[in-house]
């Protein structure tokens, strides 16, 4: 095999290796993404229902201490 052969040879062997390297690399950062998506939605859920038991805990409160005591509408 001549020189130029071996080295066009390597070249895009080097090329093909990077190339699936880079592939794999990319699958595995998007797949990381998507998974942080996954957890940031999930935490957001978990801010919201506790928000949410406050804000029913908050009226809950009003609406007792409406009861205990005369307040008038102005």
């Amino acid at each position: 095999m001549s020189r130029t052969a071996k080295a066009t040879l390597g070249f895009v062997s080097l090329c093909t290796v990077a190339t699936i390297y880079f592939v794999h690399y990319s699958q595995q950062a998007d797949k990381d993404l998507m998974h942080m998506g996954v957890v940031r939605d999930e935490e957001r859920q978990k801010q919201r229902k506790e928000r949410t038991l406050e804000l029913e805990r908050q009226q809950a409160l009003e609406a007792a201490l409406k009861q205990s005591q005369s307040v008038r509408q102005t």
